[in-house]
């Protein structure tokens, strides 16, 4: 089950990264982004991975930062986190749009 969810969430992870790129670039709608930039996201981080693993091997380490930084790649690309901010060690600052977004998550995830 573990290696299961570990490999969704690195997809999912990757898929950000294309889906924020769609969303913000292009004039695609919501569904078309997500339809789209999942895939594209996730032939971004394969191209991106198939030479770092040839350079440096093939290791867990190097899989989880890649779907580490393509998951905060994407939230940047899709506005929700502050580019400048997430440079930094241990601090990100969400956008407007993402500490609403934000709320909205809690809010209905405690039923308010």
């Amino acid at each position: 089950m573990l290696p299961a969810t570990a490999a969704l969430t690195f997809l999912v992870a990757l898929s950000l990264l294309g889906i924020g790129i769609l969303w913000r670039w292009t004039r695609l709608d919501a569904i078309e982004s997500i339809a789209y930039g999942a895939v594209f996201g996730v032939v971004m981080g394969s191209t991106a991975l198939v030479p770092l693993a040839s350079w440096l091997g093939l290791t867990v380490p190097l899989v989880v930062g890649l779907g580490l930084a393509s998951a905060v790649a994407g939230l940047i690309a899709d506005g929700l986190v502050d580019g400048p901010s997430a440079l930094r060690p241990r601090r990100v600052v969400l956008t407007r749009r993402g500490r609403l977004l934000a709320d909205t998550v809690v809010r209905r995830l405690l039923g308010v």
